[in-house]
């Protein structure tokens, strides 16, 4: 039964105000840092460095480097030979906590201790909203890397996607077929598409995929795009045109990043050495044999010897930059940097594929349906999370997909664009919080938002799965700490397929 007494009434109004939603974003990056701060003086002190010669004595069968999203599977599946030493090199530390909570996704982006922080280079015919037209590039510089950072949608490729890198590469092992049993074993799924006879989801991996535990407009989204002729259907089994709600890497109301899910019960393993806080200088080389890696951990450089392979895990934009710095790459781009030339390959770095995406939005409702941020944020829905793992902060906002094919490619099986419904209303500091997510020029947006706070809306995000673009990654100097050029190049192919599609989608 319900207090109705004055004290109960005052508590049950203070549990219900809104804590104002221009305070969120600052607040997670002041915990951000102070829990940073602890992490890494925690280190120092708890795992002090080796001598260099110490360091050096050791010899490994393995080095990953980078403990992201990759770097974490391949440890854990290493480690499990007891006979095989790994040593995994992670610039960054464990997640934080604030990174567990879905509903934080965006507010975690963008802070330099969990984010390598990377911009482009000028852009030439788009990003006009950005700060001199470079775009933000967030990456995850912890273990578990992005996965800790990202949106948490669980989405495969088409299987034509696989069937096409069979054909590149001449090995059928990249076929769908040959993959989707990785897929299966990986996965723990309590998705929106039930596989009681696992066809497409495995039930027993240590991947947590689950549905949403509430939703806010799928329906009506699903039933305008079956006014359409579209169907709705496992957008991760054989996936074709279809529009349905989006599976997340979500445990019980938690980010299911590669750290929890991998990585953390493999770090008890005595032939695993998980070593945090190192930043990968080069490859060590003897003729063209990768014999070892140097890395800086604090303060202090360090090599160490390899038995059998160097994994690179860093990344789309760390790991060209550690071949470069390597002396693997392009020979005019090495020797303009004074790096000795091991291998002259022209590839490393180039072909840069990425999923650019435009928001359309906020487009304005009549009824009051979607979720207002100012009116669900206060102390109630912290306590209902903390004990029971639900409620807003359990909330992902991309909560529906739809794939399609426009004009040119048409193949309704292998859909070359994406739209994900975003059904959040305007509130408060909307306009602050869209720039600080996608790294635009500070109160560009105010004037677009400025008498709608407040008001019903959803937002969609139109993403292209399949461009024809192709950008690079060129390292600037032999420095580590010197970022390097990414330039997406965007909408860059011959004949426009990329904007025409855009904008046909």
């Amino acid at each position: 039964m319900a207090d109705t007494s004055p004290i109960g009434k005052i508590v049950y109004n203070i549990l219900n105000t809104p804590i104002p939603s221009s305070l969120i974003y600052p607040l997670v990056a002041f915990v951000t840092t102070l829990l940073s701060r602890a992490n890494y003086i925690s280190d120092l002190v708890l795992r002090p460095n080796l001598s260099v010669s110490e360091t050096y004595a050791h010899a490994y069968d393995f080095i990953i480097v980078g403990g992201g999203t990759a770097g974490a599977v391949i440890a854990n599946r290493l480690s499990a030979n007891s006979e095989w030493k790994v040593l995994l090199l992670e610039a960054g530390t464990d997640p934080l906590i604030l990174n567990a909570l879905p509903a934080l996704a965006s507010a975690n982006l963008y802070h330099k201790d969990t984010d390598w922080n990377y911009f482009s280079v000028p852009q030439k015919n788009h990003s006009y909203a950005s700060l001199n037209q470079k775009l933000g590039l967030s990456r995850g510089k912890s273990l578990g890397g992005c996965s800790n950072l990202n949106f948490l949608i669980y989405q495969r490729g088409n299987p034509q996607d696989y069937d096409n890198w069979a054909n590149i590469t001449g090995d059928k092992a990249w076929e769908y077929k040959n993959v989707l049993k990785y897929f299966k074993i990986s996965e723990d799924y309590r998705g929106n598409f039930p596989d009681p006879l696992e066809k497409y989801h495995g039930l027993h991996g240590p991947l947590s995929v689950s549905k949403q535990g509430h939703s806010v407009l799928v329906n009506e989204w699903i039933s305008a795009a079956k006014e359409f002729g579209f169907e709705s259907s496992d957008p991760n089994g054989r996936q074709t045109s279809t529009f349905a709600p989006v599976d997340f890497t979500v445990n019980h109301g938690k980010r299911a990043s590669t750290y929890h899910a991998f990585l953390k019960e493999a770090m008890p393993r005595t032939n695993l050495k998980i070593m945090r806080y190192s930043t990968v200088d080069k490859i060590t080389m003897s003729g063209k044999k990768a014999v070892g890696v140097i890395y800086t951990r604090h303060g202090r450089k360090f090599e160490v010897r390899v038995k059998k392979e160097v994994i690179l895990c860093a990344g789309v934009f760390g790991s060209p930059s550690i071949l470069q710095r390597s002396g693997i790459g392009p020979k005019n781009l090495l020797e303009s940097l004074n790096i000795p030339v091991v291998h002259d390959l022209p590839g490393v770095g180039q072909g840069l594929q990425d999923h650019v995406m435009t928001m359309v939005g906020p487009v304005l409702l009549n009824d009051s349906v979607s979720i207002l941020v100012d009116k669900k944020s206060n102390p109630l829905s912290l306590i209902e999370y903390v004990l029971k793992r639900t409620g807003p902060l359990a909330y992902n906002p991309a909560s529906v997909v739809g794939f399609f094919s426009t004009s040119q490619p048409k193949d309704p099986s292998w859909p070359n664009a994406a739209v994900y419904m975003n059904p959040f209303g305007i509130h408060k500091s909307y306009a602050a919080d869209i720039g600080t997510s996608f790294a635009l020029k500070k109160g560009i947006l105010e004037p677009y938002i400025r008498g709608l706070e407040d008001k019903h809306a959803l937002t969609v995000l139109m993403s292209l799965g399949r461009p024809e673009s192709r950008g690079s990654v060129k390292i600037k100097s032999s420095d580590p700490d010197v970022p390097p050029d990414i330039d997406p190049n965007y909408y860059s192919d011959e004949g426009g397929k990329d904007i025409r599609a855009m904008i046909e989608g």
